[in-house]
C-alpha cells in the first residue's frame, strides 16, 4: 500500500472522486492517559495515539477499511466508507482484567466533531492513494457508545403454548397481529437492562384471545456490522414476564400467570433523523409456565403451579417487527 502526506490546501484535489474522511483522534480519560499506541491503516502507521491530537486520513469510498491499533496486540475496527462521508474514530485506553489495551470508538458525527475540535492536529492529512487489496477486506466488529433507547414496534408473531389458548387447541400454532413498546439501557457496550410491554391478539375457531406482556430482561449483544447510519445487531435475553389474557366466545374470561422465559433477537437499525431510527428484527422466545391462575364465567378460578394439572408448560414464540427506535 502506498500512503502519501500532502498540505492541507493540497488536501482537497489530491481528495477528488469517491473518497471518505476518517479522523482519528484522542481525548482525555483520565484512565492510562500516559498508555501511546499507534494505529495502521494497512502496513502503514498512520496516527500515533496521544491524548490531545488528531489527524486525518482520506481512504477510497465503497469497500471496507482496516484500522489497527497496535500495542503488542492488535485491535481492529473496519468500516465501510461512504463517498463524501465523515467518519469520527475516537482513541483510548481500556481495561481488561489486570491490564489496558487500545481501543477505538466508531462515534456519531455531532459528538466527534465536539471532541475533534478539542485536540490538535499532528503532521498533514494522510491520503491513501492506492485501493486496498481484497486480502483486507476483512470484517469487523465496530464499537458503539452505551445507549438508552425506547422502541415502538409492530408486527407479527408465530406462538405455540398450551397453557396460553387451553381449553383452545393447544397444539395447532396460531398466529397474530403483534405490537411492543420496549425500552433497554446498554451500560457497557455489550450488555444491558431492558423494559417490555407486549400485545397480541389472536382468533380462532374456537375463540379470540387477547394477550398482554410486561416484564424486565438481563441482555447481552454483539454488534455485527455498523455504519455511520445502520447497525446490525443479535442477541440473548433473559428475563421474566407476567402474563395476563382475555378470552371472549368460552367459558374462561380471563388469566394471570408468570413466565421466566430466554429470547434470542436480532435488530436492524437505520437512523432516519438525530435520535430517531428506523427499526427491523424478529425475535424468539423460549419460556415456561411458574404459575398461572383462570377465572371462569361461573365465578371459580383453577390455580396450575409448574404443570402440576398435568398442563403443558412451554412457551416457543416468533416475531417479525417493524418500528421506531428513539437512542441517547
Amino acid at each position: 500500500m502506498v500512503l502519501l502526506t500532502l498540505l492541507p490546501e493540497r488536501l482537497q484535489a489530491a481528495a477528488d472522486g469517491d473518497s471518505a474522511t476518517m479522523r482519528l483522534y484522542r481525548i482525555t480519560t483520565y484512565f492510562a492517559d500516559k498508555m501511546e499506541f499507534d494505529v495502521y491503516l494497512g502496513d502503514q502507521a498512520v496516527y500515533r495515539a496521544v491524548v490531545g491530537t488528531r489527524r486525518e486520513v482520506q481512504v477510497p469510498a465503497g469497500a471496507k477499511v482496516k484500522l489497527v491499533a497496535k500495542k503488542g496486540k492488535a485491535y481492529p475496527l473496519t468500516l465501510s466508507p461512504e463517498a463524501g462521508g465523515i467518519y469520527y474514530i475516537r482513541c483510548a485506553a481500556e481495561v481488561s482484567g489486570s491490564a489496558s489495551h487500545p481501543a477505538m470508538t466508531l462515534v456519531d458525527a455531532e459528538t466527534g466533531l465536539r471532541e475533534y475540535e478539542t485536540t490538535e492536529t499532528v503532521g498533514p492529512p494522510v491520503i491513501e492513494i492506492v485501493k486496498i487489496s481484497p486480502s483486507r477486506l476483512i470484517t469487523s466488529t465496530v464499537r458503539t457508545d452505551p445507549r438508552f433507547q425506547v422502541t415502538l414496534a409492530g408486527g407479527v408473531s408465530f406462538r405455540k403454548s398450551t397453557f396460553l389458548y387451553y381449553p383452545l387447541d393447544a397444539h395447532t400454532p396460531h398466529f397474530g397481529p403483534q405490537s411492543s413498546l420496549s425500552a433497554a439501557w446498554y451500560f457497557t457496550e455489550s450488555m444491558g437492562v431492558g423494559l417490555l410491554g407486549d400485545f397480541q391478539y389472536l382468533k380462532t375457531k374456537q375463540a379470540a384471545v387477547r394477550i398482554y406482556y410486561c416484564g424486565a430482561s438481563f441482555a447481552t449483544r454483539r454488534i455485527f456490522e455498523q455504519h455511520p447510519k445502520e447497525t446490525l445487531e443479535g442477541g440473548l435475553a433473559l428475563g421474566y414476564f407476567h402474563l395476563y389474557e382475555r378470552f371472549k366466545d368460552i367459558s374462561a374470561i380471563r388469566g394471570n400467570g408468570s413466565i421466566p422465559a430466554m429470547q434470542f433477537f436480532v435488530n436492524y437499525y437505520h437512523q432516519l433523523n438525530g435520535h430517531l431510527y428506523l427499526n427491523a428484527g424478529s425475535n424468539i422466545l423460549l419460556g415456561g409456565l411458574h404459575r398461572y391462575n383462570r377465572t371462569y364465567m361461573n365465578g371459580s378460578s383453577e390455580d396450575f403451579d409448574d404443570g402440576g394439572s398435568g398442563m403443558s408448560t412451554n412457551l416457543a414464540r416468533f416475531d417479525l417487527h417493524v418500528g421506531l427506535t428513539f437512542k441517547w
